[in-house]
């Protein structure tokens, strides 16, 4: 018993130091030529030599896939809204029936492209002659018309081509008498006129004027004072 007493001590004393002398020892690692250290996003860094490749895969739907450094776009826009009032745009009706142009100019900004437009127009007004061949240039668009109630006299409607001159054409309205001589008697209910119906495809008619140039004159300067 006393041999066993004495051999507990010494056993353990080996294995310690067997023990401690198994242990490694660290030296800091000197950095070798060529190695770069790439960040990789998250904090962290990896040593890639001269010879070795970084390669970086992502777990999508389709499985691991690599990633090259590239993504889908994210796609950003700005919108803006911009309001021009133009007032008093005035057009012209030309001989041809057609009319001049009110060009308007809508600055967008530099930068800017306008992908909409809305467009009101308000309070349309229209100045114009409605009528066709208003200075009885021939005898067209018009109807020569007469209401005779019969008796004392009779009414006449005619174009005169040369009514002012050669070329410049006139109507002649006027009512002859069935006298023989003076007094030269007239019905008081005969008419005599030209008639031209115009249909105006447009809103409300706020306005409408009728302007002539006329010669009047009577065979009978004795009664009548003309």
């Amino acid at each position: 018993m006393k041999r066993a007493r004495l051999l507990v001590p010494v056993v353990m004393v080996l294995i310690v130091l067997v023990c401690q002398g198994m242990l490694p020892v660290r030296t800091p690692a000197e950095p070798q030529e060529g190695v770069r250290q790439v960040d990789l996003g998250n904090g962290r860094h990896v040593d890639v030599g001269p010879d070795e490749e970084l390669h970086r895969f992502m777990l999508t739907e389709q499985g691991w896939t690599e990633w090259h450094g590239n993504s889908s776009p994210l796609t950003g826009a700005e919108y803006g809204n911009s309001t021009n009032t133009y007032t008093e745009q005035r057009v012209h009706y030309l001989p041809s029936n057609t009319t001049t142009q009110a060009v308007l100019d809508v600055p967008s900004g530099a930068g800017w492209e306008g992908y909409h437009v809305d467009v009101e127009v308000s309070n349309v007004q229209e100045n114009r002659t409605w009528f066709k061949n208003p200075g009885f240039d021939d005898s067209t668009e018009w109807t020569f018309d007469t209401y005779d109630v019969g008796g004392s006299s009779t009414p006449v409607s005619q174009y005169n081509s040369t009514g002012h001159s050669a070329g410049d054409g006139c109507v002649d309205l006027f009512i002859n008498s069935n006298s023989g001589g003076g007094t030269y008697w007239y019905d008081a209910d005969d008419k005599a006129r030209v008639i031209q119906t115009v249909t105006i495809p447009r809103g409300t008619v706020t306005w409408a004027a009728f302007a002539l140039d006329y010669w009047a004159d009577t065979r009978d300067d004795t009664h009548y004072g003309m």
